[in-house]
C-alpha cells in the first residue's frame, strides 16, 4: 500500500476479555473482510472468541453508520481530521486502530493514536469506511 510502513502488533492483554477496534478499508475491499481474521490477530478463533456490535457505534461523530452485520457495524468516513478520531477513541474507549488493505489485517495503533499521528492521519485520509467491533473471548479456558 503506497509507502506505508505499519506498526507491528505486540498483542493484547486477554485477561481484559475484549477490546474496542476500529479498522479503516476502502469500499472496494469490505466483500474481502473476513471476521475470523480479526478473530486470529488476537490469538483467538470461532472456538474461543467472537465479535460483538459495539453499543455505542451509533454515536460517534464523524463515523455515521451505514450497515449493521451480525458482530460489526459499518461507517461512512466523515471525519473531521485526526483530532476528531483521537476524540472517539477517548471519549468511547477504543483500544485498537488498524487499516484493511484488501487482502490483510494491517496494525495501526493502540489507543495512544497520538504516538503514530502521520500513520493515523494518512490511514484516516485512505478509509472510505470503517469497522466498529469488539473481539471478546467467550471461554474461560487461558490457554490461549
Amino acid at each position: 500500500m503506497d509507502d506505508i510502513i505499519f506498526n507491528e502488533f505486540d498483542g493484547w492483554d486477554p485477561d481484559n476479555s475484549s477490546a474496542i477496534i476500529l479498522i479503516g478499508l476502502k469500499e472496494k475491499d469490505f466483500d474481502n473482510f473476513q471476521p475470523d481474521t480479526l478473530l486470529f490477530q488476537y490469538g483467538l478463533d470461532s472456538d474461543d472468541g467472537e465479535l460483538q456490535n459495539y453499543t455505542y457505534s451509533s454515536d460517534m461523530n464523524g463515523l455515521d453508520i451505514i450497515a449493521k452485520h451480525f458482530g460489526f457495524d459499518v461507517h461512512k468516513n466523515n471525519l473531521d481530521g485526526f483530532d476528531n478520531l483521537v476524540g472517539i477513541f477517548e471519549n468511547f474507549n477504543l483500544d485498537y486502530f488498524w487499516f484493511f488493505d484488501g487482502s490483510e489485517l494491517k496494525y495501526v495503533s493502540d489507543y495512544y493514536l497520538q504516538e503514530n499521528q502521520d500513520l493515523v492521519e494518512k490511514i484516516i485520509n485512505k478509509s472510505e469506511f470503517f469497522i466498529s467491533t469488539v473481539v471478546s473471548t467467550t471461554s474461560d479456558d487461558e490457554s490461549w
